[in-house]
């Protein structure tokens, strides 16, 4: 936020204030779960007012083979599961 004060001899005060905005990318493969959050409250007036900018980027998207797949198994085994890179780069 940058605030400016324009103040000539005797007369008042002039406050500008000005914000950059802000702006994310959200990386997911449930990209419905933003839509509740994002329409109430604070978050909904940021982002009307256009001081914050939200894209929602479903990584199914950036995937290339036929089931859409975004995780793998671990390098060199062991439990879990890992994000593949490819997809996240890609996004």
């Amino acid at each position: 936020m940058d605030v400016r004060r324009d103040a000539p001899a005797n007369e008042t005060i002039v406050l500008h204030i000005y914000y950059e905005m802000i702006k994310f990318d959200v990386l997911t493969i449930f990209p419905g779960m933003f839509s509740s959050p994002l329409s109430e409250s604070l978050l909904k007036k940021a982002l009307d007012k256009g001081v914050l900018e939200i894209r929602i980027k479903n990584l199914r998207d950036y995937t290339e083979d036929k089931h859409r797949m975004t995780d793998d198994y671990p390098y060199g085994g062991g439990a879990g599961m890992v994000m593949k890179p490819e997809p996240v780069i890609r996004a």
